[in-house]
């Protein structure tokens, strides 16, 4: 164990030496120092840059141990991410300088399954795909909620930034138990049940019994991440699409009350996502510069043109109904009478949508418009992690989005994302669209968002900025226009659930209340005494 409070101060002597006890523990080769291997850890998808040291991949928990150690005794700062796929939302860059980044990627281990309780243990360089392909080879009556990010984002990383996928699991950070972590003065803390050597529910139960530490390493730095159990779901009997449509806000608005008693009475188990116009747009195909459009905005002509092209409408909300057909049919009656009076809507089964994916240029034909974005949020339903929703990132990119392997980082896309939580209640969308409509439009930005419904109390309403950050004007503009939208959102009570890496995209988290923000510094300081992990992440050490 290190005294993190007697570690040296960190000097470029200090960080040679540090390096050199890496390259010994690890081996040279996973050590990188060479300013074109460390890019994808020095940008975000803006105009931020950031300086890093070197990066380090560990394979195992014990090189993790031995890393903190290393840097515990130098006084070297670490960074550690999952996959880097942090993407709108600070991406793998550092919160502060002449870090080194641990990158678990390589960490990549499923290393255990209990088929019978549905239950995955995995190391933080598991992808979404990693885990949906595993399971298909190993436990095919069972799959693992996903998000719409990349196939290859983290499943442990997600967790721990508290996001939401579109089952009844869908929110992640409910959905698992029992936390292994370095801490950082190097020793290895087990959460929950797993506190005990013989317990055999580590991975079941989530709560353990005493205090509730895993909380304590989510969206925080208090510690590093290298092992969870991840809930997993049986593959239903029968499973559709729940399509909710609105012609304008005051539908939507009129049908939150609703929304929000159908989901306190126990129906619409998994999240609803509502999007509007521009979110579905950004998803099926990019900015359509050939028609005139110069951005960052489409014309009202255009919108109109791309909406009756994809036909889409002002929200399109997408739920999923899994289970017997003798549940789903009662189910879905009560819905459209419930909200028959101000929405649209369907229910489209799995397999009719796969009936019509064996046609596609017939579909396209008859519809105007290629169904596989439409195929791809059916396998987001059943847990299989595809590219679709990635094209969004690409909205203002001239070049035209590879088909696979989508990576705004690396492809110079522009994408911040802000994501406030507003309370379930018709008055409070009300605002909460007023607000956004009125800071874009000061900005020239289109108003783009999700109105995600993964509970029976709040939304959670992700608003993406897309913009070329090639261009100063524009990506000048989209920064003013976050720090509009951060302020605006935390001024009326809509406090962003997540915060970026970058702390002026963060900087709402000075607002804590004294008491909090004295607890939380005691805390890091008690923890990591020497402010290793992470230094300003989350607005902490």
């Amino acid at each position: 164990m290190i005294n993190t409070a007697e570690a040296t101060q960190s000097s470029p002597a200090n960080l040679l030496i540090a390096l050199t006890k890496l390259g010994a523990l690890l081996g040279q080769e996973r050590v990188l120092r060479e300013s074109a291997a460390l890019a994808p850890y020095t940008a975000d998808t803006g105009s931020r840059t950031q300086i890093v040291s070197a990066a380090v991949f560990p394979h195992n928990a014990v090189e993790v141990q031995g890393i903190v150690s290393i840097a515990a005794t130098h006084g070297i700062p670490l960074y550690p991410v999952s996959g880097g796929r942090n993407w709108g939302y600070g991406s793998a860059c550092p919160s502060s300088a002449h870090n080194v980044v641990v990158d678990l990627s390589r960490m990549n281990k499923i290393l255990g399954i209990d088929p019978v309780l549905g239950v995955a243990v995995v190391e933080p360089g598991v992808t979404q795909l990693d885990l949906s392909v595993y399971l298909e080879q190993h436990a095919p009556h069972l799959f693992s909620d996903v998000t719409g990010s990349a196939p290859t984002a983290s499943v442990i990383a997600n967790t721990l930034e508290r996001g939401y996928g579109f089952t009844h699991y869908a929110d992640h950070f409910q959905s698992f138990a029992g936390l292994e972590v370095v801490l950082p003065n190097g020793e290895l803390l087990a959460t929950g049940f797993g506190q005990f050597e013989n317990s055999r529910s580590t991975y079941l139960h989530k709560w353990g019994v005493g205090p509730f530490l895993d909380g304590l390493f989510s969206q925080s730095n208090l510690g590093i991440v290298t092992k969870m159990g991840v809930w997993l779901l049986p593959k239903p009997q029968h499973l559709g699409a729940l399509n909710l449509n609105f012609s304008d806000d005051r539908s939507l608005i009129r049908s939150i009350d609703a929304i929000r008693e159908i989901k306190m009475e126990g129906y619409l188990e998994g999240s609803l996502h509502i999007a509007n116009e521009m979110r579905v747009l950004c998803s099926f195909q990019q900015f359509p510069f050939s028609a005139g459009d110069s951005g960052p905005a489409l014309s009202a002509a255009s919108r109109a043109s791309l909406m009756r092209k994809w036909k889409i409408h002002a929200w399109n909300g997408i739920g999923g109904m899994w289970g017997r057909k003798e549940i789903i049919k009662p189910e879905l009656r009560y819905i459209k009478k419930r909200l028959g009076k101000h929405a649209s809507v369907r229910f489209i089964s799995a397999g009719l949508a796969r009936s019509a994916g064996r046609f596609p240029r017939l579909y396209q034909y008859v519809m105007g418009h290629r169904i596989e974005p439409r195929l791809a949020l059916f396998d987001l339903l059943l847990g299989r992690p595809n590219e679709g929703p990635m094209l969004g990132t690409y909205w203002m990119k001239r070049e035209p989005a590879p088909e696979t392997n989508r990576n705004p980082v690396r492809d110079k896309c522009g994408v911040a994302w802000c994501s406030p939580v507003v309370p379930l209640t018709a008055d409070c969308m009300a605002e909460f669209l007023r607000l956004s409509r009125e800071m874009h439009a000061k900005f020239g930005f289109d108003f783009n968002t999700t109105v995600s419904v993964p509970t029976e109390r709040t939304a959670v309403c992700t608003v993406g900025l897309f913009f070329d950050p090639q261009n100063t004007r524009q990506t000048e503009a989209a920064d003013r226009c976050y720090e509009t939208l951060v302020n605006g959102y935390f001024a009326a009570g809509f406090t962003p659930y997540r915060a970026s890496s970058d702390p002026a995209k963060a900087a709402f988290l000075q607002n804590r209340n004294p008491a909090a923000a004295d607890f939380l510094g005691r805390l890091k300081a008690a923890v990591d005494p020497g402010g290793i992990i992470a230094p300003g992440r989350y607005g902490l050490g």
